[in-house]
């Protein structure tokens, strides 16, 4: 750098100083954060013999500086990172371009420089990349100082530094930020794509968010002026009709407050809390930008097939007959109703019994199920043919607290005189023991007055599931897992009495499409453990025809029959206590030494690196759930047959119960499974330029057990389509 251009820099109204060897200042420069050299300082300074170059003082004159140190990258990865920032800053600011000056370090960084008023940060670390230790991004303000670079990348040079806004500053600052302990490369980035923010800002103007919250109160020339649903102020905050973006000056919305918003900023406040990068992530899976398909990847997850038929020799023989036959009758899953099967013992057990693993491991069956199919495959039906004499037993607890409640009423509307010679009547107390819509306040109060256990059973998880979104203190999920790991539970209101329940014991059952439910398998659900809890029966049905064969009466009397005196074994036995003590049983010896070596098995699994990390998550819970099946297998066993005693779980009981695990793991590994290979699918149906067959046989090549029927829909053809070429490609195989 000429010396002539830096004291032009100086007149400028830059600080600069002169720098010697390891990129240290030549002077004392603490006055130089507050008043700069002058030329003749300068050129004096230039021509000593330690010399070696020029540092930019930030700070002064309102300049910072993001200092991108790409030496903690290899070589192939510097300009992939650098196009990943500079792509999402350049959707921030506008004319980011125009207005911010970019230098190449000597290691192949990037200094990116701007003026911004009111600043008064210092030297800050923004962003550390996940494995180093060495910041890959951090700024330079009051009071430090950059080298000077010739190697400009902007039009503009020092003397043109441009003036960014405070929220466009704390924008960068996040974006900054966003990078904080992930990996990277996180997407494989190309020259000429169209990046998922850049996509999803030209299909989606900013007004179409806007209106999903604020209404549009007045217009002006160059903005619309916008106000908060139910805000008391006349306005919000305007959306300016150049740049397209919302600024908000009030608080109180998801979205922050003076900070301009693009439609891509709006949806990453919205949907991803901010979080700009995980909002590009998600938006690039639902179909924006470039699609980079060189060859599809596919995660690897290995599937048993033996494990995906529902073990029905898991329950006495009768009740597996019964099921059996209502499939070969009703065309109902055998699956489905299996998993319905376990789903009412564990509501009918509840806390009477609990297993005792180990000392301080007690544990009662607690279930929590997902009966996953297409709309139109039979789950609800499948699952009350065989829990509708339960459902019968409550209804009957329902009316009778209603006969009796109205019995109450009329008793308390008596006058002193007649009450006296009537007989009295004590409010009654709810035996209700399966909900569906039900809020939690209520589900707690009814589970204090029905201490063995409560069932939910819903037609539809999906509003459920969604509950489960709104992670957030106090929250339905917390409340849930909670109660799923029997830990007290408890409902504060302010207008009714509080409710506690000290040994929640409440069962989940409901049906939900295998699309729904993919997309609550979120970061948050994977990392609380939510989605690990549940249990996923996900069976192959078709819609079976109209068969002229009948249910034998006398089959369903008996079942019911069976169902009924279940529960009313454990209603006796707990019948007149003020607190449900469970009795406890334990592993018999054998038993015993059969967890040891299953707990061992597959401690193995999660602890091999050549597993998938769902899959791991995954079998941590299935160390729970393995012992509540075990107890559910022994119950059944004795109260089918009463001379086999339930004290001590047997051997075969719990060998049972770990192929039911197996089942129910291969059931959710095939949910993962599918989801992957939908995105896939989606990849390769976004080429442009190729054929829908040409693209079925890239899909086809990564995974010849790709769902057909999720081809078919995705590429526009019928089912037969596609059946009809995969036949073709097998030819073509042979030949």
């Amino acid at each position: 750098m000429e010396i002539e251009s830096v004291v032009s820099l100086l007149d400028n109204g830059l600080s600069i100083i002169p720098i010697k060897d390891s990129k240290k200042p030549m002077i004392s420069w603490e006055r130089n954060q507050r008043e700069p050299l002058i030329g003749e300082q300068m050129r004096y300074y230039s021509k000593d013999s330690k010399f070696r170059g020029y540092g930019m003082v930030t700070g002064y004159g309102d300049v910072e500086v993001v200092d991108v140190d790409l030496k903690v990258l290899g070589d192939g990865l510097r300009e992939s990172f650098w196009k990943d920032l500079s792509d999402r800053l350049s959707e921030v600011v506008v004319e980011f371009w125009d207005r911010v000056v970019i230098y190449r370090t000597q290691n192949d960084g990037y200094h990116i420089i701007y003026r911004c008023k009111g600043l008064t940060d210092g030297n800050k670390g923004l962003a550390k990349l996940k494995g180093h230790d060495r910041c890959i991004l951090e700024t330079r303000g009051v009071g430090g100082y950059v080298i000077m670079y010739d190697d400009k990348i902007t039009d503009n040079g020092y003397s043109e530094i441009g003036y960014v806004s405070m929220q466009e500053r704390e924008l960068i600052m996040e974006i900054c930020r966003s990078y904080n302990g992930q990996e990277f490369p996180r997407i494989e980035v190309k020259e000429e794509v169209v990046t998922a923010w850049d996509d999803f800002n030209n299909q989606m103007d900013v007004m179409d968010l806007v209106v999903e919250d604020f209404e549009v109160v007045d217009e002006k020339v160059d903005m619309y002026v916008i106000k908060r649903f139910g805000a008391e102020s006349s306005h919000s905050g305007y959306v300016y009709k150049d740049t397209r973006c919302m600024y908000l000056f009030s608080t109180g919305t998801m979205y922050p407050s003076e900070k301009l918003l693009s439609a891509f900023g709006m949806y990453a406040y919205k949907n991803c809390g901010g979080d700009f990068r995980a909002a590009a992530k998600e938006l690039y899976r639902l179909g924006y930008g470039s699609r980079i398909v060189e060859r599809p990847y596919r995660e690897r997850i290995d599937i048993n097939a033996e494990d995906m038929d529902f073990p029905l020799e898991v329950m006495p023989e009768f009740f597996s007959n019964y099921i059996k036959e209502c499939s070969a009758t009703l065309g109902s899953s055998v699956d489905y109703m299996g998993v319905s099967f376990l789903w009412m013992m564990s509501v009918i057990i509840g806390n009477s019994v609990a297993i005792k693993v180990k000392e301080g491991w007690v544990d009662t069956a607690v279930l929590w199920i997902s009966i996953v199919g297409r709309a139109g495959v039979g789950k609800t039906p499948s699952i009350v043919n065989v829990i509708k004499p339960l459902l019968d037993i409550n209804a009957q607890e329902i009316k009778k607290y209603k006969t009796k409640y109205h019995d109450f009423k009329e008793y308390e509307r008596m006058d002193k005189g007649e009450k006296k010679g009537a007989e009295k009547v004590a409010e009654p107390v709810k035996t209700q023991f399966i909900a569906n819509d039900i809020t939690l306040e209520s589900l707690v109060e009814l589970h204090e007055d029905s201490p063995n256990a409560i069932g939910v059973f819903k037609d539809e998880l999906a509003g459920w599931y969604k509950d489960m979104n709104k992670y957030r203190a106090g929250s339905d999920m917390e409340f849930w897992l909670s109660s799923w790991s029997g830990r007290g539970v408890s409902m504060n209101r302010k207008s009714a009495k509080s409710s506690f329940v000290e040994r929640p014991m409440i069962s989940v059952i409901g049906g939900i499409q295998p699309g729904i439910l993919e997309q609550f398998y979120t970061d948050d659900n994977m990392e609380n453990g939510f989605v690990d809890r549940m249990l996923i029966c996900y069976p192959e049905v078709e819609v079976e025809k109209y068969s002229e064969r009948e249910l034998s009466h006398d089959l369903v009397m008996m079942y019911n029959e069976y169902v009924s005196v279940m529960h009313r074994v454990i209603r006796e036995n707990i019948e007149g206590m003020d607190e449900i003590v469970s009795q406890i049983v334990t592993f018999s010896d054998d038993a015993k030494v059969l967890w040891g070596e299953i707990f061992n098995e597959i401690t193995e699994k999660q602890n091999d690196d050549n597993e998938n990390e769902y899959v791991r998550n995954m079998l941590a819970k299935q160390k729970t759930y393995i012992p509540r099946f075990a107890l559910l297998i022994n119950m059944m066993d004795w109260m089918y047959d009463n001379e086999m005693g339930f004290k001590h779980i047997r051997r075969e009981s719990l060998e049972k119960a770990y192929r039911l695990s197996k089942y129910f793991v291969a059931m959710s590994k095939k949910v993962r499974m599918e989801s992957m290979n939908k995105d896939v699918i989606k990849q390769v149906a976004g080429k442009k330029g190729v054929s829908a067959k040409e693209k079925m046989l890239e899909i086809y090549t990564a995974d010849p057990g790709v769902n057909r029927s999720e081809c078919a829909k995705v590429l526009g053809v019928v089912r037969q389509t596609i059946n009809n070429w995969i036949k073709e490609f097998e030819k073509g195989k042979k030949r």
